[in-house]
């Protein structure tokens, strides 16, 4: 979950920085899915000495328009009780699993649904959402990229999508694409948003080549 007091991307990306210096770590490759992917281009735009190569998955760029909608819908998840806001959630979960990953086992949606559970059923707290909530406005209303080392060195982004995804499919991941100079862009047939992240196989062979190449 994400820490109630960092409800913006600066916050989020310094911190990450710190990390990177109490741990030695002088560069790292970054791999960003959904709102990760976010969090990655603003750590990128801010710390490029600290930034390889790129992977941004299922994500997309700044948009007030998103941030807009996001705003509007906070109020109602700020008066929704918790338990109905985990019901809705679990729900969802279990729906999106069923219908974007038609070829998963009773085994795997038995581990996977387990997971939402603990996650998001016994786990998922009210400041968790409005922070998430906050965190995507932020980064939709306040971010600007337009000075990202990576727009003029496409070749260290790799964009990925997937075709069947109805938040961040092919549009957002070509808007992306076009953003960073024309950047490699890979759109996968199968799975949506949630199913990219159970069915990683595709993803991380194309993580692979982009890092070796």
């Amino acid at each position: 979950s994400i820490p109630s007091t960092l409800y913006n991307m600066r916050a989020i990306t310094d911190g990450l920085r710190t990390i990177f210096e109490r741990e030695g770590i002088s560069r790292a490759h970054l791999f960003g899915p959904s709102l990760g992917g976010m969090i990655a281009q603003v750590f990128a735009a801010h710390h490029p000495e600290l930034t390889g190569k790129c992977i941004f998955s299922h994500t997309t760029l700044p948009t007030p328009e998103l941030g807009a909608r996001m705003r509007k819908a906070r109020l109602p998840l700020k008066l929704m009780p918790l338990a109905l806001f985990r019901w809705q959630t679990l729900r969802s979960l279990r729906n999106n699993l069923k219908n974007e990953i038609p070829d998963i086992t009773t085994d795997e949606s038995a581990i996977w649904l387990a997971r939402f559970q603990n996650a998001f059923g016994n786990k998922l707290e009210k400041a968790d959402i409005l922070a998430s909530v906050d965190l995507q406005v932020d980064f939709y209303e306040q971010t600007d990229l337009s000075d990202s080392f990576l727009r003029n060195e496409p070749e260290r982004v790799m964009v990925i999508f997937h075709e069947n995804d109805p938040e961040f499919g092919a549009v957002a991941a070509a808007t992306i694409q076009k953003f960073y100079g024309n950047a490699q862009c890979h759109g996968l047939p199968t799975y949506g948003h949630l199913g990219a992240m159970i069915r990683t196989d595709e993803i991380i062979e194309l993580i692979k080549l982009h890092l070796t190449e």
